[in-house]
């Protein structure tokens, strides 16, 4: 079970639920605890773990610079996970088209830097 939303309800929820399974399992927390937040669940019994995970436990000091490498190179085409481009004051859009399943991640641009309406970006 992953919990990304970050806090201590969603967590707790994720560990309530967690504590019910069979024994074991592990709830993996990608949001993180606020600042002064604490967690206080049993998760001992019956071999359940709460684990972390940064940047999906990745190597960054390492991962990051191949990334980059492969984006450079044209190896790793980012463009084709983006959606459409939305100015600021549009977000209203962009969400609704969230909403109804749009393919890509919205793009959210100052007001001004872009012309018209949200239109897509063809790369």
């Amino acid at each position: 079970m992953t919990e990304d939303d970050g806090g201590v309800r969603p967590l707790g929820d994720a560990a309530d639920l967690l504590h019910r399974a069979i024994p074991g399992g592990q709830v993996v927390d990608n949001g993180g605890l606020r600042g002064g937040e604490r967690f206080g669940r049993p998760l001992a019994q019956q071999e359940k773990r709460l684990i972390g995970s940064l940047y999906g436990s990745a190597n960054t000091p390492v991962d990051i610079p191949k990334l980059v490498d492969l984006f450079k190179t044209g190896r790793l085409p980012l463009h084709k996970l983006l959606g459409e481009r939305y100015e600021l004051s549009a977000i209203n859009e962009a969400y609704a088209a969230l909403s109804r399943g749009a393919t890509g991640r919205a793009v959210i641009i100052p007001d001004g830097a872009a012309s018209g309406r949200p239109r897509a970006r063809r790369d």
